[in-house]
Parts: C-alpha cells; sequence; structure tokens
C-alpha cells in the first residue's frame, strides 16, 4: 500500500514539472505566431512599395512629377503614397510610403530613391 501512494506522489511532481515547463512553451509559440504575422505583413508592404516604385521610376524623367495617394487596390489594410520633388538641377527624388494599422498602431515602410535625367 505504501508503495501505491509513492507513485501518487510521483505523478502528482511529474505533472506539476510538466505543467511549469508548458506554460512558458506555449507563451513561446504564441510570440512565434505574432512575430510570423507581422513578418507577413512588412513583408507585403515592402513588396506594394517597391512594386510602385518600379512603375514610377520605369516613366519618363518629365512625369516625375507630384504627389500621389490612395489605397492599394485588392490590399484593404495598406495605403500608399508616392512623393517627387526636384533635390538638385536634373536629379529627383522619389519617395514612396506604404502604411497600414496594426492593432490599433499606425505602422509605415518608406523607399526613397533618387532618379537623374
Amino acid at each position: 500500500m505504501g508503495q501505491r501512494g509513492f507513485l501518487l506522489v510521483e505523478l502528482l511532481v511529474a505533472l506539476a514539472v510538466v505543467a511549469i515547463v508548458a506554460v512558458p512553451l506555449l507563451a513561446l509559440l504564441t510570440m512565434g505566431a505574432e512575430a510570423q504575422g507581422r513578418a507577413r505583413v512588412h513583408t507585403e508592404a515592402a513588396v506594394l512599395a517597391r512594386e510602385k516604385m518600379e512603375m514610377v521610376c520605369s516613366g519618363s524623367y518629365c512625369l516625375l512629377v507630384g504627389e500621389e495617394e490612395g489605397e492599394v487596390a485588392g490590399f484593404g489594410r495598406f495605403s500608399r503614397r508616392v512623393e517627387v520633388s526636384e533635390v538638385w538641377e536634373d536629379v529627383k527624388q522619389v519617395q514612396v510610403t506604404v502604411e497600414w494599422s496594426e492593432k490599433g498602431v499606425r505602422r509605415e515602410l518608406v523607399l526613397i530613391t533618387f532618379v537623374g535625367r
């Protein structure tokens, strides 16, 4: 009979150890999943910014003027802004900003390049 009681104590200790180890592991898995989601959104924003930068810079130098802003079609959570300014004679700066909201916090990704005549 004493042996059965001893096994019960061992079982309870083992369960306690598993519980102590499992809680941080579950928290770590949750944090990893959240980080993966943030990375995916950031990658989407980078692709959208790069795509717009390529569209703007592939055109004629003379057409690089002003500012443009709006939502990205098919990607409702993102908005995109393009600003073109002349920094030197025959050199323009093109800035593409992609903005989105993540858990109530406004995020943005900015790409800047210079285009010469």
